[in-house]
C-alpha cells in the first residue's frame, strides 16, 4: 500500500499536533484529543494514532481511544504502545 501525503497535509498535521501537544502539556486532554485525531486522520503512521488514543484515552473517552489505538493498529499491528493502551481501555471498562 501506497501512502501519499500532500505537503499541504503535512503542515496541516504538523499544525494540529503541535497545537495537541501544547493542550496535553498543560493537561487539557479534551482539548487536546480531538487535535490529534485532527492530525492522525491525515497521517497514515500508527504513533499518529496512537496519540489520539492516548489523549482520549486521559480525557475519559473511552470509545474514542479504543477507536485510536484499533486504528493505531490496523496501520502496524506489532505497535507496543497502542496494544498497552488497548489494554488499559479495556481495563478501565471492567473496573467501571
Amino acid at each position: 500500500m501506497i501512502n501519499l501525503v500532500f505537503f499541504n497535509d503535512i503542515e496541516r498535521i504538523a499544525r494540529y499536533s503541535r497545537q495537541a501537544q501544547v493542550d496535553a502539556e498543560a493537561g487539557l486532554w479534551a482539548e487536546a484529543a480531538p487535535r490529534y485525531a485532527r492530525a492522525a486522520s491525515l497521517d497514515r503512521q500508527a504513533f499518529t494514532a496512537f496519540n489520539a488514543g492516548a489523549a482520549f484515552l486521559q480525557s475519559g473517552d473511552f470509545d474514542n481511544a479504543q477507536y485510536w489505538f484499533d486504528e493505531a493498529l490496523r496501520r502496524d499491528p506489532a505497535h507496543l504502545p497502542s496494544q498497552q493502551g488497548r489494554q488499559q481501555v479495556d481495563q478501565f471498562r471492567v473496573s467501571k
